[in-house]
């Protein structure tokens, strides 16, 4: 405690103005042994005596520890073991969302959309793939096999984006019999071909400054069309039929 180590000081003081005074008399060198040795056994004695393992705050940094390595594995991976204590509403995705919902949205488009947006089950797996068409587009010299790699990407993003819509849909059952089946379906699909598109644009802009080449614009435009053709003429269907055996 700090009234042990204020005393270890004193101790201290006073031997250093004992030599201080004594050191004119030979004899006094014997007598300066007794307090240094004093002054050692106490200093050995109450360190160790006031040394107490903190097991609360040693479990605190084992633990923080552990969350470090785990957000680490998070950029590749789902882990269930991160522990995330507050939610955070991402507010810079606000004029997505409201790009997404329309002018005159229907509850359950806005409830898909919604999902999509707020849960970190699609827009981590986005975040994570830009970095990664980002990485890619920095190491890799022949422009092709950027745009093969991201065209790959965004074909990974679709596959995920009918699974988050779909469960969407389950959860949100209880509202189904208030919207016409028709209306949405269209509405999921709607969602689905704009999430795309604003998904290739991420993506395009992530390999464009990976590029640092002025040919790095083009995927800007390329694969924001990639993703509509890719919906259009798979997903589309995919996302139907896997719709009709729920």
């Amino acid at each position: 405690t700090w009234v042990e180590k204020l005393g270890i000081y004193m101790i201290a003081v006073a031997n250093f103005f004992g030599m201080f005074l004594w050191i004119s008399e030979g004899w006094s060198i014997v007598l300066l042994v007794i307090p240094v040795l004093l002054s050692i056994f106490v200093e050995q004695y109450y360190g160790k005596a006031a040394f107490v393992y903190q097991f609360d705050k040693m479990i605190e940094m084992e633990l923080e520890r552990q969350q470090r390595i785990y957000r680490l594995f998070a950029l590749f991976v789902d882990v269930p073991m991160l522990h995330k204590p507050h939610a955070h509403r991402r507010t810079y995705l606000d004029g997505v969302l409201k790009m997404l919902v329309g002018n005159q949205p229907s509850g359950h488009r806005y409830l898909v959309s919604r999902t999509v947006i707020r849960t970190s089950q699609y827009m981590s797996l986005l975040l994570q793939l830009a970095v990664v068409s980002f990485v890619v587009a920095l190491f890799s010299q022949p422009y092709y096999w950027n745009f093969i790699v991201n065209a790959l990407l965004v074909m990974l993003l679709g596959f995920q984006l009918v699974g988050v819509i779909q469960s969407a849909n389950t959860q949100n059952s209880h509202f189904a019999s208030l919207v016409d089946s028709n209306t949405r379906l269209q509405d999921d699909l709607s969602v689905l071909m704009l999430t795309m598109v604003v998904s290739g644009i991420v993506i395009g802009i992530s390999s464009a400054i990976g590029m640092r080449e002025l040919i790095g614009l083009v995927g800007i435009v390329f694969y924001p069309i990639f993703g509509v053709f890719f919906t259009q003429f798979y997903l589309r269907f995919r996302f139907i039929k896997k719709r009709r055996k729920i």
